[in-house]
């Protein structure tokens, strides 16, 4: 007999199984989109558990794929509608001001975000990249714990590599390989620790023959800028972990190899065409910057879309997203086109914020 849900939702009376009407949990492997199902909901503070359930009567028709029961969200899918009194929305609307704060936790320090003075638009494939590091994972029979991904803004396409532990000396090494194959980018945002990151630019200064110049940037946008990107890389991840627990790392670089070969939710065409097919010549030498590291810090990124009229960025969500704790798990990198042998790493310690359990690099296990 199945399993009966009730909708989640104000004043929702849908229970499961109901002709043409899907039931939803809420998202587990993203907590920027889950915070954001709760916000909407006007549920500020509860934790829903793996039986609360949101129907489909409060998703947009562009964010469900399928039918009836079998309907399935987008990456990106976030419910808008609901049935809320006027007293109650004008309520809900006022603490939802409140808890979106302009001030973000980093490594115990509190800082007030500065004012938005440039808008720098990424309108090209590797222009600008991001590296996020998942983990720990289930130990592989190789040693490898950690997932290390670089990914292009524009085009989507991701690099992706299996560690045994995080070193500055290991990250380095595999993004100087990422660039000796695609080129320079303008620069790679991160949310790694300050020393962690600083460590970086140093090595990859003496791997890539630099001189008085950093790849590496520290930006609080990280983590907004290309949510369907990320979810749809920590589905990944979760699908290897579950599927292949003692072997993930040697599946990884078939499964990333797949995920630029399809088509993209939000750009509509595959990574590879954009990057490979479309995307400029290999930049063989440091791109300058028109700007200073500091002018950096107080930019928004947007994302100039292939597809005219269309720009990926959300620069009044992007504070409520960002606010809280900024964090990001441990992590590694793998190539797409190769699997790499494992290596031996030299430890630097923790390279990273202190997770929180709004972090949704690091994976359940």
């Amino acid at each position: 007999m199945p399993t009966l849900s009730l909708c989640s939702a104000y004043n929702c009376k849908n229970r499961s199984p109901k002709a043409g009407v899907g039931f939803f949990r809420f998202p587990q492997n993203d907590p920027e989109r889950r915070k954001q199902w709760i916000i909407n909901m006007k549920c500020k503070g509860w934790n829903p558990q793996q039986n609360h359930r949101v129907c489909s009567v409060h998703f947009e028709d562009k964010y469900i794929c399928g039918r009836d029961i079998r309907q399935r969200l987008t990456p990106d899918a976030v419910p808008t509608i609901f049935d809320y009194p006027k007293n109650f929305q004008k309520k809900s609307i006022t603490w939802a001001v409140k808890d979106v704060s302009p001030k973000v936790a980093c490594e115990n320090m509190e800082f007030q975000l500065p004012p938005l003075k440039h808008i720098i638009e990424i309108k090209d494939a590797w222009e600008w990249l991001v590296i996020d590091i998942r983990g720990p994972l289930p130990l592989t029979l190789n040693g490898h714990q950690y997932v290390l991904t670089l990914t292009d803004f524009y085009s989507k396409w991701v690099e992706a590599f299996p560690l045994r532990g995080c070193s500055s000396t290991e990250v380095a090494q595999h993004v100087a390989e990422v660039i000796s194959h695609f080129g320079f980018p303008f620069g790679i945002l991160v949310r790694l620790k300050k020393n962690f990151t600083s460590k970086i630019n140093v090595a990859l200064k003496s791997l890539l023959k630099l001189s008085g110049f950093s790849l590496l940037y520290r930006h609080r946008q990280v983590g907004s800028l290309d949510l369907t990107t990320q979810t749809l890389i920590s589905r990944m991840v979760s699908d290897l972990v579950n599927d292949h627990p003692y072997n993930w790392d040697v599946c990884l670089p078939a499964k990333v190899f797949s995920l630029c070969f399809k088509e993209h939710p939000k750009t509509k065409q595959r990574p590879f065409s954009l990057l490979c097919c479309k995307g400029p010549q290999p930049v063989t030498t440091p791109r300058d910057l028109s700007f200073s590291p500091a002018e950096l810090r107080e930019s928004s990124f947007a994302i100039q879309s292939n597809q005219e009229g269309w720009h990926d960025t959300d620069l009044q969500g992007m504070v409520g997203i960002e606010s809280g704790k900024e964090t990001a798990g441990k992590s590694t990198v793998t190539r797409v086109s190769f699997f790499r042998s494992s290596t031996e790493s030299n430890t630097d310690g923790n390279p990273n914020s202190e997770p929180s359990s709004e972090d949704h690099h690091a994976m359940e296990t």
